[in-house]
């Protein structure tokens, strides 16, 4: 696919990940999405995370509850929401097939996943694949781009997330056949170059496979594979293997019950704690990779029963995710990206006043959920000059400048302009101006990220002379303890003003958006006016059409000062009038900034990497903005072109 005609304004049937890979870096102004729920719905496509990718993979069993192998035609539809088309045989279904609850299978060479994205088995499963498509969103976003990512909770279900507890013969009997039969190893990989990879494998290889069938019912993972070779007298061997993060959990429930291998198998369960929480990036630090080799090493000596007084640290085992509980899948994710550079800037809350009734008689139904609001940067990526309506990719000289270019006289705010402060009863010049009454002041400002605030503040629903006057009066009646007292709250007042901000307030973190219905075949269509906020405030309305930077608005306040209200003063009663501090009142809209090409504009580019009906889309083309969607099932494609067909340029839509 080629840059930018094969994207701009596209609606692309694809593998998310796979198409963004083929995006340059740092060309994409906003992205907007919102992900499959964990454990929600099942789309029908899988993919494949992980692993290596030059692997000609060898897939063990479907991973399914063993207990529900078969499910009716009614029993299918009140589980997944899917309609099936009934034929001759149509009364039963494979439960592993069709079942939203299918939760994928693994490479028996290099433990690549292939299933569902939000099907998987396990929350941290779910957490690792979404981490790994958003760092590929990071590296197309511009560096002064933000993501806007809603996702809300699922809950801990049979077979679903939940560390199953066996049964203590289970255990028992399990330990005792992996102490008699089994294998516990560590194998290492060398990679070339690069530093070796290091991964735990427990297997048990036999002849006799209802044994290997009961190990994997009781465990439900790994898989049962036929081995090449037979034995002497022509037997088949088979083997159940469990390899990588799925060891940790096996060694949890069995490792009280182990004697023979019990310290290979805290070993290994070492080995899966650190691979998990040491992510080392795209190089392994040398202090984890002196760890995963020692362990490696005292796994083999204790094989060969070289050492077998080897201590071992002790270990620490979790709780297990109990049936019921919040998987608290928001905040993981969160926290994951936030451990790989995004920064989180907002937790806003959609609420929706007319959410679909619950039938759950044990707890509160659910009426929101999250709209995180990251970006990439906590440095300034770029300066726009209030003057001269410049922009800048590199630190303008600010004060160290142009007089009346880079910088010019203002009001100093510690003396408010009359080169003095009281101090002890007695006026002293000020420190911060030196007696001058003026500062030099930088005309230029760094922004971190594109954010357009007036863009989407709220007006007032009352008048703004209901906060009084224009400016605070000195109260008569107040009674002062000292003359310094009464100086003090003179000079932090001043007769400044009172109003609050014209253009409107800040409308804070709470979107209260009705949900809106959808009559196509999609069941989770987010209301477009969810988009509106985000795009109008992330993603610009003009950039240019060489160097790719936004026109940012240019506003002029009088003062930059907070004001302070006659609340504040000593012994005065605050009403809920007066109690809020406000900030200046005279504002002027001073332009737009430009980056002088001379190329022109057009407007910024928003992505969706899980489109779905084209909803971001549909808000995006109508506020005059560009788009790229992407969607894995060729039917919401088809849907999304057609909404987005019927859109014009009207940004006059949601006003």
């Amino acid at each position: 696919m080629n840059w930018p005609g094969d994207f701009i304004n596209k609606i692309i049937c694809g593998d998310s990940l796979s198409v963004m890979k083929e995006m340059p870096a740092e060309s994409i102004d906003m992205v907007m999405t919102s992900p499959p729920y964990w454990g929600l719905r099942d789309y029908g496509f899988e993919q494949i995370f992980g692993g290596d990718k030059d692997c000609e993979h060898e897939w063990g069993n479907q991973i399914s509850h063993p207990k529900q192998e078969k499910r009716t035609i009614k029993q299918l539809r009140s589980s997944s929401g899917l309609s099936w088309n009934r034929g001759e045989n149509a009364s039963i279904f494979k439960w592993q097939e069709y079942s939203p609850k299918n939760q994928g299978n693994f490479c028996l060479k290099c433990q690549a996943w292939k299933g569902q994205l939000g099907l998987e088995p396990t929350p941290e499963f779910y957490i690792e694949h979404l981490t790994e498509i958003f760092n590929e969103a990071k590296r197309a976003l511009k560096k002064e781009g933000t993501l806007w990512l809603n996702i809300s909770d699922s809950y801990i279900g049979q077979n679903l997330g939940q560390i199953k507890k066996y049964k203590k013969e289970d255990a028992m009997w399990l330990a005792a056949f992996i102490d008699s039969e089994g294998s516990l190893q560590i194998h290492k990989q060398k990679r070339g170059n690069n530093s070796p990879a290091y991964q735990p494998h427990i297997a048990i290889g036999m002849t006799q496979r209802e044994m290997l069938d009961q190990a994997y019912k009781i465990t439900n993972l790994g898989c049962v594979w036929k081995m090449k070779g037979k034995t002497k007298t022509g037997k088949p061997l088979y083997q159940w293997s469990v390899r990588g993060q799925q060891g940790k959990e096996l060694i949890e429930e069995i490792h009280p019950h182990l004697l023979l291998k019990k310290k290979q198998a805290s070993l290994l369960w070492l080995l899966c704690k650190n691979l998990k929480d040491k992510k080392d990036g795209k190089f392994v630090k040398p202090e984890n990779l002196k760890y995963r080799e020692k362990l490696w090493l005292n796994v083999k000596n204790l094989s060969q029963k070289y050492c077998a007084d080897i201590e071992i640290e002790e270990l620490n085992f979790k709780a297990g995710l109990q049936s019921k509980c919040m998987a608290f899948i928001p905040e993981r994710l969160a926290w994951s990206l936030i451990q790989d550079g995004w920064i989180l800037r907002n937790k806003n809350i959609w609420y929706k006043r007319n959410a679909m009734p619950s039938s759950v008689t044990d707890r509160f139904s659910n009426r929101w959920e999250y709209l995180f609001m990251f970006s990439k940067s906590t440095k300034s990526v770029y300066w726009t000059n209030k003057k001269t309506l410049k922009l800048a990719t590199k630190q303008p000289a600010g004060i160290q400048g142009i007089e009346g270019e880079d910088w010019g006289w203002g009001r100093c705010p510690k003396c408010e302009g009359c080169g003095e402060i009281i101090y002890k009863e007695k006026p002293k010049n000020c420190s911060r101006c030196k007696g001058l009454g003026k500062i030099k002041i930088s005309f230029w400002t760094g922004h971190d990220y594109y954010f357009d605030l007036d863009a989407v503040r709220q007006p007032y629903t009352e008048p703004l002379n209901r906060w009084g006057g224009e400016k605070i009066d000195i109260p008569k009646k107040t009674k002062w303890k000292s003359d310094e007292e009464k100086a003090k709250w003179c000079m932090s007042v001043r007769e400044k003003q009172s109003r609050p901000y014209p253009a409107g307030k800040n409308p804070g973190d709470v979107f209260e958006i009705n949900t809106q219905s959808f009559p196509e075949a999609h069941f989770a269509v987010f209301p477009e006016k969810l988009c509106l906020k985000p795009i109008k405030a992330g993603c610009p309305e003009k950039v240019c059409k060489k160097c790719g930077k936004a026109r940012e608005r240019i506003v002029n306040h009088e003062s930059n000062y907070i004001k302070r209200e006659q609340a504040h003063a000593p012994r005065s009663e605050p009403s809920k009038v007066d109690s809020t501090g406000w900030n200046p009142p005279n504002i002027q809209q001073g332009g737009w900034t430009s980056c002088k090409c001379n190329a022109g504009f057009e407007g910024g580019i928003v992505l969706d990497p899980f489109a779905g009906a084209g909803t971001v889309g549909v808000v995006a083309k109508s506020m005059g903005r560009r788009f790229i969607l992407i969607d894995i099932k060729e039917e919401y494609m088809k849907m999304a072109k057609r909404r987005v067909a019927q859109i014009g340029h009207q940004k006059e839509l949601f006003e």
